[in-house]
């Protein structure tokens, strides 16, 4: 069973008129509780609900022997769940880019575009960016540190 993280993100913190970014407000439950949780289903650590976008955490699961073969179906059950086909997939547990994990993003990639929706890739560390590179998919997958850029693009903040 997955359990999902309700919180929910904004590219910003909530300041009335303002946004500054990089704020996490969490969602409340319909007692009013802050609900919240972690995905813990191999290769998924963490999911978040922002604004148009989902958030996921990938875990290097490949440590418990966890092959990769499953994760596109995994993430897109996530993505339909939310309905939103806007995805950010955080990276920066991910200790190899195997062939099969880079075939899974390319099909998750390819169904989200299919929907008119987009995969963005952030935080992968620098060997992992050169195996894209090797593999001619950097292209496919541009390189964003974190969040915040990776729902931007390649659009720097705009100043108030």
């Amino acid at each position: 069973m997955v359990q999902l993280a309700t919180g929910k993100v904004v590219p910003g913190k909530v300041v009335p008129g303002k946004v500054v970014p990089g704020k996490v407000v969490p969602a409340q439950d319909a007692s009013g509780d802050v609900a919240s949780g972690h995905v813990v289903s191999g290769w998924i650590h963490d999911v978040e609900r922002g604004p148009d976008w989902l958030f996921a955490t990938l875990n290097s699961a490949a440590d418990a022997g966890e092959d990769a073969s499953q994760l596109a179906e995994t993430v897109w059950s996530l993505v339909q769940q939310h309905f939103t086909y806007r995805l950010v997939l955080d990276c920066r547990r991910i200790k190899l880019l195997s062939s099969t994990l880079i075939a899974q993003l390319l099909t998750l990639e390819r169904r989200l575009h299919e929907h008119g929706g987009l995969l963005r890739l952030c935080a992968l560390s620098e060997p992992n960016q050169r195996v894209l590179q090797q593999c001619r998919l950097a292209g496919r997958f541009p390189r964003f540190c974190d969040r915040v850029e990776a729902v931007l693009g390649h659009r720097p903040l705009q100043p108030r």
